[in-house]
């Protein structure tokens, strides 16, 4: 091979997380910028960042026909370091051909480096890798008089000279405002078989209660409050009108960047009258370059999901496109023990596999758009549509097999945002989204057969229908929304926000199997409700010191045809005009200590599910009452403090929470009905702690939480049960996990992870804890799972993750949802291929 002739192969840093306006073009208000000189490194400030450091440099081999063509010059690359100094991907941005951008990412790959750290802690890092080629050059004629002669020194490494090193990504940001607000990043869990409801469970305040297995109701609680108290977003908007009527805990993982939980104080920019938080899924978080890929998952009980993703943003004209889809199936055939009665009809527990559990889902989205223009910041058309098809295996408690009940949803619509950066020499942003959904629930109970626990015809009915009368139903029900959101940043650490948030729902039906003229479905029932908020923030010290002063409107009206008894309807109407405020506190000790607190006096309406019914499960009450709440937060975080045993982390938070005409169901053994609960007060304490190894070759986590919503109403319907806790609703329980990880097993940037997931959830009551005696107390026991994920990633351009997955292990029966038992022991098998 023709000699080696290398002047050097060096580095330039050029840090990039999520808005560098030098790297990306992005607006300027999205980060800071800093020249990562020594000053920046010895302030407060915890967005400085020391660049990775070149500690082992890997040379390139030269292609020999590069050589022998004299090709010579400089190629460019992008690399990504992880918090342990390894290199997991690379890219070329400035390309010579002839092999030598294959050498020079094949160099990359072999360098090794310390990590970036911000704060002095370690962190993944993009940066820019220069490798400089020189063709050999042919020996010149030895003279004639022979004499030695000294060899040049080395050429030192040439760098490129220009260091941007970006502000905080969005997540850290959220973490680090006085928000009350924990951010979820999923591309960890997007590896694994878990769906987003198993991953929202692992958070500290937050339980998911299900009533079967994949596809199946989920009721999320945060903070003892539940169902429809929390609202759900997409992006920020309403998670039923961006794309997924199907439920959050459904939401395919592979479209999701992270999912931000507020917990009982919402900003105001999402327009909420939520009670107990919010729970928004971003999926647009970083709209730049080119990326795809998929997923296919196989497993237990008749599993099998499946992703497509693709999207593209050309840095010269701004244009976006990206096309997201998903296919889902379950037979959901697992076993669980039942009472089946024998042939005197006695009844004995025996275990039978649900036989009428099977779940479909499929859909996607598509967007359209330009994204990092002088003017815009985002102009995106999103284009979605998809359904489900649900069996109802049994009734609400698990005590009545159904073998022909079915429930289906489709979803589709539109919405269209535009989110104006603040323009050079100008204060002023805005966003602006409107929006359009149409869902259509349909609902079939006309079986003529009783079915047993075995999926077999035992006799026929004397009419039809399993569940009740017979019924052939759909509910359409067309929303129409808008959010806008102004910012005006008159001055450094300054900003004051405006937000104006209408919805408007539209909601119609038809019982085929009703009787003429008697449909309860076909009459008039209409919805709107108006948010509007403003805040405050002043950001003062240096950034020690982050507060949001704000105040909400909020206007709720209702119009609904009630049936009577006699034939005909009664038009009821409802109106609320009422208004809330609150105020947000962040002071930072340090770099990586701070406390916040929070407050909100906030009104959260009547669902239309609660108020007109589903359809399905939910009877409707015309009457309810919106519930307020005065809300609180008090918390105190480590994030990351660094040590020479590894970083720690942890959190305590303790919440309050005082409601008025609190809505909770009241179930029966098929239905149910929500009414108001004249007081209830939720209170409890959350705590997390763990602790990461140098170089982050293990990671151990832990979290608890304790809560009590108890019913404060002396009077009414539940008097009776003042100071009971609210049935159904987990009041302790706590997560632990363990990853272990090993990467450059055999071949730079590959990685190999073990990981362990534990659960524990302590017994609680179905019923009220103080109605009946101790020994016919319905009570849903303690259970403990455990879940074991080991994942085999490769590194380069195109990536690959091999996955293979226990969940619950120990095959423990587990409990959830007015006792409806969960899948046991599952295995999965999952490939993820990304570009």
């Amino acid at each position: 091979m023709t000699a080696l002739l290398l002047r050097s192969c060096g580095l330039g840093l050029a840090l990039w997380l999520l808005s560098t306006p030098r790297a990306w073009g992005a607006s300027s208000a999205d980060g800071g910028e800093s020249d990562g000189s020594p000053s920046d490194a010895g302030a407060l400030e915890p967005d400085a960042v020391t660049p990775p450091r070149l500690v082992e440099e890997a040379q390139p081999v030269y292609p020999e026909d590069a050589g022998a063509a004299g090709i010579e010059g400089t190629v460019v690359l992008a690399i990504t370091i992880d918090d342990a100094g390894v290199v997991t991907d690379a890219a070329v941005e400035q390309a010579l051909g002839h092999g030598l951008d294959e050498a020079a990412l094949d160099a990359a790959r072999r360098s090794r480096f310390t990590p970036a750290l911000r704060g002095g802690r370690p962190i993944a890092a993009r940066i820019r890798f220069a490798c400089h080629f020189a063709a050999p050059r042919p020996p010149r004629p030895a003279p004639a008089l022979p004499a030695p002669i000294a060899a040049p020194p080395p050429a030192p490494p040439e760098a490129i000279s220009d260091v941007t090193i970006r502000g905080a990504s969005a997540a850290r940001r959220l973490r680090e405002s006085a928000e009350a607000v924990t951010v979820v990043e999923t591309k960890q869990a997007q590896s694994e078989s878990a769906d987003l409801g198993e991953v929202l469970a692992r958070v500290p305040g937050l339980a998911v209660q299900r009533s079967g297995g994949l596809g199946s109701y989920a009721r999320i609680s945060l903070n003892g409050l539940t169902d429809d108290q929390i609202r759900y977003y997409m992006d920020g908007i309403p998670l039923d009108a961006a794309g997924f009527g199907l439920g959050l805990q459904n939401t395919p993982l592979a479209f999701v960047d992270r999912v931000e939980i507020y917990r009982g104080v919402v900003p105001a920019r999402f327009g909420a009258d939520a009670l107990g938080g919010a729970i928004n899924v971003v999926t647009l978080d970083d709209p730049r370059g080119t990326h795809g890929g998929g997923s296919l998952q196989l497993g237990s009980f008749g599993t099998t999901r499946a992703t497509l993703a693709a999207r593209r943003a050309r840095p010269d004209s701004g244009l976006y496109t990206a096309l997201s889809l998903f296919a889902d199936h379950a037979d959901n055939d697992y076993p669980v023990d039942v009472q089946v009665p024998d042939a005197l009809g006695r009844l004995t527990v025996e275990r039978v596999h649900l036989s009428h559990a099977a779940y479909s889902g499929y859909g996607g989205m598509a967007d359209i758009g330009l994204v990092n223009r002088a003017w815009a910041r985002r102009l995106l058309l999103r284009l979605f549509a998809n359904r489900q098809d649900d069996d109802i295996p049994t009734n609400l408690v698990m005590t009545v097999p159904y073998g022909e009940a079915r429930y289906g949803e489709v979803a589709r619509g539109a919405n269209l945002r535009y989110e104006a950066p603040h323009l050079a020499g100008s204060p002023v942003g805005a966003t602006a989204i409107v929006a359009y959904s149409r869902n259509s629930t349909s609902f079939q109970d006309l079986s003529p057969w009783v079915y047993d626990w075995f999926g077999q015809q035992v006799r026929a009915r004397t009419r039809p229908g399993e569940i009740g009368p017979p019924t052939d139903q759909t509910i359409w029900d067309d929303k129409v929304l808008a959010r806008l959101w102004f910012t005006w940043a008159p001055r450094q650490g300054q900003e004051a926000r405006l937000a104006l948030a209408p919805t408007f729902d539209r909601r119609t039906g038809e019982n085929r199997e009703a009787t003429a003229g008697h449909d309860p479905l076909a009459g008039l029932r209409r919805y709107l409700t108006v948010v509007a908020g403003g805040e405050y923030e002043v950001d003062p010290f240096q950034r020690r010191l982050q507060a949001i002063t704000f105040v909400k409107g909020y206007l709720y009206r209702t119009w609904a045809d009630q049936p009577l008894a006699g034939g005909g309807t009664q038009r009821l109407q409802q109106d609320s005009l009422t208004g809330g405020a609150g105020e947000e506190v962040r002071y930072r000790f340090r770099p990586a200590l701070w406390a916040k607190a929070s407050y909100e006096r906030t009104t959260r309406f009547p669902s239309p599910d609660e108020v007109f019914g589903d359809g399905v499960w939910t009877i409707a009450n015309l009457e309810l009452r919106p519930e307020r709440s005065h809300n609180a937060n008090l918390s105190l975080t480590v994030d990351d403090w660094p040590t020479h045993a590894g970083a720690v982390r942890g959190e305590l938070n303790v919440f309050f929470r005082q409601a008025s005409d609190l809505i909770v169901p009241v179930p029966s053994t098929e239905t149910t009905v929500y009414d108001n609960v004249n007081t209830a007060l939720s209170q409890g304490l959350e705590a997390s702690a763990g602790w990461t190894a140098p170089r982050g070759w293990l990671a151990i986590d832990g979290n608890a939480t304790w809560q009590s919503l108890r019913n404060r109403s002396s009077t009414g319907q539940f008097g009776a049960f003042d100071g009971d806790r609210i049935p159904n609703r987990p009041w302790l329980f706590a997560n632990a996990s363990l990853r272990a990880r090993r990467t450059a097993l055999s071949a730079p940037g590959d990685e190999l992870s073990l990981g362990c997931y534990l659960r524990y959830v302590h017994a609680y009551y179905r019923g009220w804890e103080s109605l009946g005696l101790p020994q016919y107390k319905q009570v849903i026991p303690s259970q403990t799972t455990l879940d074991v994920v080991l994942t085999y990633a490769t590194g380069g351009k195109l990536r690959q993750i091999w996955t293979l997955e226990a969940d619950n292990l120990a095959d423990a029966k587990v409990y959830d949802f007015y006792g409806v038992q969960r899948p046991g022991r599952a295995f999965y098998a999952k490939v993820v291929v990304e570009y």
